[in-house]
């Protein structure tokens, strides 16, 4: 999951390595990570977000771009 989780990072890190030293974050870094984490959160919590964004959220509703752009004025 990136240079933070190479082996001896932490040594190096407590031994003075500058953030000039570390290895660039790569493709296969996000590929590993993806393949490592799990959901936050249940399919049970992502359907009450969605119902919510439908009608609250960012802009999915059109009423609600209406407001948003008026108070902006």
């Amino acid at each position: 999951m990136g240079p933070c989780r190479d082996p001896g990072f932490e040594t190096a890190l407590l031994a003075g390595l500058s953030t000039g030293e570390m290895r660039p974050i790569d493709r296969a870094d996000f590929e590993n990570a993806l393949c490592a984490i799990r959901p936050s959160v249940g399919p049970s919590e992502l359907a009450a977000f969605e119902e919510w964004n439908a009608s609250f959220g960012s802009f999915q509703n059109p009423s609600a771009k209406r407001k948003a752009v008026a108070a902006q004025l």
